[in-house]
């Protein structure tokens, strides 16, 4: 019974993130980015634009998840000029070139999205095209590191708030963290091919709303100070504050798989 309640509290937290508005889990474009692909303009955003970015020798590739006019969309070949939806429907940009939507699918249920088409597109850009602070990672260590006029509550919140963390409330917790009073902030993908079926970014544990207990990211190990125990684990990188018992690894585990589809 335990295993089956565990089961479906995943089912039920990965289905919830997977329907979130976008949470911006990477980092923003200005308006005047040239996104290329082989060097010819493929298509804009526009301003403050969330991207998935990934470094490569001579830039970054950039990916977004967008909605556009099925009339436009052949197979998985995305007209040029067609232009760009989020989610809502709001128009965010516009292609230059014929496209490939990755991941096509139906853009919804409801009757206004049965005429849209949603999917991934790719580019490249180069590093002075990111808004400065946009990085979601080295903002965080950021936080830590700097020097603060007021309570860490203050801009521990206006940071979760500025990159849509969702925060799970404690009755969710696993037992032995609820018991003592930890909470999970949950960044998710929302911009790039997710293949590996891995929907959370980052966890940042905390106890209360001002201190930090730890991070679990996917597969990143973050520069922050006094880190007292360090852990690559299946789930992802495991960094915490304190030296962790035997009982609270397996609650930071069972809490890491609330988010991974099992």
């Amino acid at each position: 019974m335990v295993t089956s309640s565990r089961f479906l509290k995943s089912s039920l937290w990965v289905l919830i993130l997977s329907t979130m508005p976008q949470a911006l889990s990477a980092q923003w474009l200005h308006a005047w980015s040239a996104i290329t692909l082989d060097g010819k303009p493929a298509f804009s955003l526009k301003d403050s634009s969330a991207v998935h970015a990934t470094k490569t020798s001579d830039g970054y590739l950039v990916q977004r998840r967008v909605w556009v006019l099925a009339s436009h969309v052949n197979q998985e070949s995305l007209d040029s000029g067609s232009t760009l939806y989020d989610r809502r429907l709001k128009p965010v940009g516009q292609t230059w070139m014929d496209l490939v939507l990755e991941e096509a699918t139906e853009g919804g249920s409801h009757r206004r999205m049965r005429k849209h088409r949603s999917g991934l597109l790719t580019g490249h850009v180069t590093s002075s095209s990111f808004i400065v602070h946009t990085n979601p990672e080295r903002e965080f260590e950021r936080l830590l590191t700097q020097k603060r006029r007021g309570p860490l509550d203050e801009s521990l919140n206006a940071y979760l708030k500025k990159h849509g963390f969702i925060s799970l409330p404690l009755r969710d917790m696993p037992a032995e963290l609820k018991g003592r009073g930890m909470l999970a902030h949950v960044l998710t993908y929302k911009h790039r091919n997710n293949a590996d079926e891995q929907p959370f970014k980052m966890i940042i544990i905390t106890r209360g709303s001002s201190f930090i207990q730890g991070v679990i990211h996917h597969d990143q190990v973050l520069t922050m100070p006094k880190v007292k125990y360090q852990s690559s684990t299946i789930y992802g990188e495991l960094q915490l504050f304190a030296k962790p018992t035997d009982k609270q690894l397996e609650a930071l585990e069972e809490l890491a798989y609330l988010f991974i589809p099992l």
